[in-house]
C-alpha cells in the first residue's frame, strides 16, 4: 500500500473529535454543516459526520465511530484513543 501526504493523520490527544478531509474514509457519512471552535476561533468548516475507517502504518484498521468531515481542513486529525483502542 502506498501512502500519500493527504492520507497521513496527525495524532492529537487534546482534540475532541477525529477530523478527516476526504470522503473516501467514510463508511457512512451524513452531510450537514456545523461549526467548530479552533485556536483561531469559531469556524464553519464541518460538512458532515459519520463512521470512518483508516489504516495505521502497520495496516491495522482503525474504526472511527463519530468522525467529522471537513474538506477545508489542512490536515487529518486523529484522536489518540482510537489508536490506543486498536
Amino acid at each position: 500500500m502506498t501512502f500519500h501526504d493527504g492520507d497521513l493523520c496527525l495524532v492529537d490527544n487534546s482534540t475532541m473529535h477525529t477530523i478527516l478531509k476526504e470522503q473516501k474514509y467514510f463508511e457512512y457519512l451524513k452531510l450537514t454543516k456545523a461549526n467548530v471552535t479552533t485556536i483561531s476561533g469559531l469556524t464553519y468548516m464541518i460538512q458532515g459526520y459519520g463512521r470512518a475507517n483508516t489504516l495505521s502504518l502497520n495496516n491495522t484498521k482503525l474504526g472511527i465511530k463519530d468522525a467529522l468531515y471537513s474538506p477545508e481542513s489542512r490536515r487529518n486529525l486523529l484522536i489518540f484513543k482510537y489508536i490506543h483502542a486498536n
